[in-house]
């Protein structure tokens, strides 16, 4: 319905209540019942209040004429927080191993090493084979605190590895240890890999030593074989033992003690010293990254790494729980 038909009907309407007072009055002359005139004029009523209400939405529903301007919701924008990058997009997760370099590639590195601030310490960085500086350049994050060439990777707050800009030549580099005489490794768990808690990992890998490359060394590292601890009370001792652990440092081959790796004189020797009671720990995290650093032997009932860090001997007690849990077993004499 148009608007003037509207109007036209609005005004007929507005008419009802006089034409049917008169009526009204013409038939209180017939003397009708007091009910009769009373439901009469309900009825006149009730008819102007139901069309008035169906004119009003007439009204609200009619479409603008073509000389009227009307404000309508822009659709064509998307809303303004649509248009914002989220947090995950600004800081993209880039995982470590799409920046290692694979290990088929030839790639070799020589042995340099260089210092990084981490909170009171200074943590000694080994550069490592990496993918290309371009793409380490586009796999940077926030900037290392009190320095002006380190980033960590994008999406990561931990410490293990760090991208060095050098003059637009970017670089990868992993954590060795912190340059100090003697240092709780609970300082190495929390300020480097972020582990504060055994809830952080949610696994372990055990993998027999490869330090015996013979064929009675590989017979053993065959029957040793690889086992996965997923065991929540087997972590929580682990990491418990781990950061009640001191650290003394790199180059201190003198205090490891991994036992023997020569080829046993007696051939029906069970096997290798060192293979037979050594373990490889391979950690991981929760946030995605691996720690595949330590070493453990059962010889000297210490953990160890490759470069000479050497950590203090457990106790008694402990040793017990960490041979149980790698699958150690020692004969006694």
């Amino acid at each position: 319905m148009k608007k003037k038909e509207a109007q036209k009907l609005y005004h007929s309407i507005t008419n009802i209540e006089d034409k049917y007072i008169e009526e009204a009055q013409a038939a209180k002359k017939g003397k009708k019942p007091v009910w009769f005139q009373w439901g009469t004029a309900a009825a006149c009523l009730c008819l102007v209040f139901v069309s008035a209400i169906t004119i009003s939405n007439i009204f609200k529903s009619e479409p603008p004429s073509g000389n009227e301007q009307t404000t309508m919701p822009d659709t064509t924008q998307p809303p303004a927080e649509s248009c914002k990058k989220s947090v995950d997009e600004e800081k993209k997760i880039v995982p470590v191993t799409s920046l290692l370099a694979s290990e088929n590639n030839g790639t070799t590195e020589t042995l340099v090493t260089q210092k990084v601030p981490i909170r009171h310490y200074q943590g000694i960085y080994e550069k490592v084979p990496s993918v290309q500086s371009d793409i380490l350049s586009q796999s940077t994050g926030e900037s290392v605190s009190g320095t002006k060439k380190w980033y960590f990777i994008s999406g990561h707050t931990d410490m293990q590895y760090l991208i060095k800009n050098n003059n637009k030549k970017y670089s990868l580099w992993k954590f060795i240890c912190f340059d100090a005489s003697e240092y709780p490794y609970q300082d190495v768990l929390k300020f480097v890999y972020q582990i504060e808690s055994p809830d952080t990992i949610p696994k372990i890998e055990i993998n027999p030593v490869t330090m015996d490359n013979t064929d009675g060394g590989k017979a053993m590292q065959k029957k040793t074989g690889t086992h996965i601890i997923t065991d929540r009370k087997a972590i929580d001792t682990i990491y418990q033992t781990l950061s009640s652990m001191t650290c003394y440092g790199s180059n201190q081959w003198d205090r490891i003690d991994y036992g023997n790796v020569e080829t046993p004189a007696d051939a029906k020797s069970s096997s290798h010293q060192a293979v037979q009671l050594g373990r490889y720990l391979t950690i991981f995290t929760s946030y995605g990254n691996k720690i595949d650093g330590l070493k453990y032997t059962a010889v000297s009932d210490m953990f160890y790494e490759f470069s000479g860090i050497a950590y203090n001997r457990l106790s008694i007690e402990q040793a017990e729980r960490i041979r149980e849990i790698l699958d150690i077993t020692v004969e006694s004499d």
